[in-house]
């Protein structure tokens, strides 16, 4: 499993989302389907500066996908939706001001640092309502952690007011050669002016 560490900020968000969507009873669900250590974790000892192993986090994500949505690991993508639209505005809330979801992804490759230790980001393509972004070397690749960088994109489109979205091109856990995505979006067509009287 390569001994890949995840930042406590990804594991809380994660724990918030699921409080927030599902209430204490859904996150009470998810932990019972956990081992005990990663139920202690979750519930107790979780500091957002610490690194974790990404199989507890990976864990807490397919419980909750099992548990809560019927085994369907697309809730991922809206755990990452969820994380970017909370974290972005904290971290980086010079860049929401103006521009476009550009500007924003430019600086991935240094936001993926603060919450992975493994891999890297690439971004290519970049041009007017459009970029494609590679996950390279990640040393424990997963659908889930596939989704959930898919959500985060999304949410850099949506907190510009944009309208459009991601597609996986491409996941190495589905055995694909590597781990692509690409984003387009537009801006949203503003109102007509309302008729004189």
């Amino acid at each position: 499993m390569g001994g890949v560490r995840v930042k406590g900020t990804a594991l809380l968000s994660t724990k918030q989302f699921l409080v927030d969507r599902y209430g204490a009873d859904g996150m009470a669900r998810t932990l019972a389907v956990l081992s005990g250590a990663e139920r202690d974790l979750v519930e107790r000892r979780l500091q957002a500066a610490l690194w974790y192993p990404f199989e507890h986090w990976i864990h807490l994500c397919e419980a909750a996908a099992t548990v809560l949505n019927g085994g369907d690991l697309a809730l991922c993508r809206e755990m990452g939706r969820y994380g970017g639209l909370k974290d972005l505005r904290v971290a980086v809330p010079h860049l929401l001001q103006t521009g476009d979801p550009l500007q924003l992804v430019a600086f991935a490759p240094q936001l993926w640092s603060l919450y992975y230790d493994s891999g890297r980001v690439e971004i290519a393509g970049e041009r007017p309502g459009y970029f494609e972004l590679f996950v390279r070397d990640f040393g424990h690749p997963h659908e889930g952690h596939c989704l959930r960088v898919a959500g985060w994109i999304d949410a850099c489109i949506e907190l510009y007011s944009m309208r459009g979205g991601t597609e996986i091109l491409g996941c190495r856990a589905r055995g694909d050669a590597e781990c692509k995505f690409r984003a387009t979006w537009s801006a949203p067509a503003t109102a007509p002016a309302p008729a004189a009287p």
